[in-house]
């Protein structure tokens, strides 16, 4: 379950939510819920999965909201690479191509540590990626404003 996805996308073909989204899941039988909530100006590359998947699943709305998920997770690395992926995992049961499914969980456990490692590197070189206020001007590039740490949240 999930709240609606909101994107914009800056004049380069970057995205960012400009309202806040949440995913929840709950196994059938337990009490314990998985609840990844995702900020309102957090920026989406869509990078954290090879982008020849990316072309496979745009147009599927739901593949898009795993696409989103997948990439807070590696860009926050707020648990293990393996619990994103499985989270990547259940967020794909959603998609209504799931006979691809398989095929993005393989190339995401083959393809996608440098991945994390880069968001790492990208991190502690000070990169961030959540906008304290949102892009007013429709011609905002990102290839210009993620350098302007003064626009993002610490």
């Amino acid at each position: 379950m999930s709240t609606n996805l909101y994107l914009r996308r800056f004049s380069d073909p970057v995205y960012y939510l400009y309202r806040p989204f949440t995913w929840l899941h709950q196994k059938a039988g337990d009490s314990e819920v998985t609840e990844i909530h995702i900020p309102a100006g957090f920026v989406v590359t869509f990078d954290s999965i090879p982008k020849s998947a990316w072309i496979l699943l745009q147009g599927d709305p739901a593949a898009t909201k795993a696409l989103v998920i997948h990439e807070y997770l590696y860009w926050t690395q707020s648990m293990s690479r393996a619990e994103a992926d499985e989270i990547f995992r259940l967020t794909l049961e959603g998609t209504t191509n799931k006979t691809l499914t398989p095929t993005l969980l393989s190339a995401v456990k083959l393809l996608e540590q440098p991945s994390w490692d880069k968001y790492k590197t990208l991190k502690s070189q000070g990169e961030r990626r959540t906008l304290k206020n949102l892009p007013t001007d429709p011609k905002a590039k990102w290839s210009d404003i993620k350098n302007q740490q003064k626009l993002f949240v610490e």
